[in-house]
């Protein structure tokens, strides 16, 4: 892990068990989101991030990484391999599962998603003239033309908010993360941030 002496320092492997009293509902469901992510690197190893092994069971998700690489190197590295973007400027999530062929589907949830706290552009900063798609419904041969705005890049890909990452890779990291107020529906900030230690914030945006 480098020089460091301060800060944060993640326990490699990290261990997530989804009976962990700690977690609440949103932890539970970015931890199913991870699970599936693991699961489709198995499907397609192009996907899976270098340096970096995962096993998921029932009940847990186990993941390690390479010495070599920082802490901060390793958080990157799982966003880039989570949350990705097709050359058609969509939103792609390879836990999802969705087929190649399958335009209209990763389109839709890509139109739901950005109608999520990503309609913000500072969360999902885009193209300004909407793109065009052409998307076959199942069992009909006519084709339609659909638009959509493309998007650059989405919080999720930076955990943007966090204070996770940052120009320097080697650099520790906090001991405390920020949760962005959008990633828990009614929370309130209030005379503080939300905060969390990193081991359980940086698979927040999985």
């Amino acid at each position: 892990m480098g020089q460091r002496t301060t800060g944060y320092q993640l326990p490699n492997p990290l261990v997530y068990e989804l009976g962990n009293p700690n977690f609440t509902v949103y932890h539970r469901a970015a931890l199913g989101g991870l699970a599936a992510t693991i699961e489709a690197w198995k499907k397609n190893p192009r996907l899976k991030p270098e340096g970096i092994a995962a096993e998921v069971d029932a009940g847990k998700v186990e993941i390690w990484w390479d010495k070599e690489l920082s802490d901060r190197q390793f958080i990157r590295r799982l966003l880039e391999a989570s949350f990705r973007l097709t050359p058609d400027r969509l939103i792609d999530l390879p836990g999802h599962g969705i087929e190649t062929d399958r335009d209209g589907l990763r389109l839709a949830i890509h139109t739901g998603l950005c109608g999520t706290f990503l309609q913000h552009n500072k969360m999902r900063p885009g193209e300004k003239t909407p793109r065009t798609l052409k998307v076959q419904v199942e069992g009909e041969e006519q084709e339609y033309l659909l638009t959509y705005k493309a998007v650059n890049s989405y919080a999720h890909q930076k955990a943007q908010g966090t204070g996770l990452l940052g120009d320097d890779d080697q650099a520790p990291l906090p001991p405390v993360a920020l949760i962005p107020q959008s990633v828990v529906p009614g929370a309130m900030t209030g005379a503080s941030e939300l905060e969390g230690p990193p081991k359980k914030c940086c698979f927040c945006f999985t």
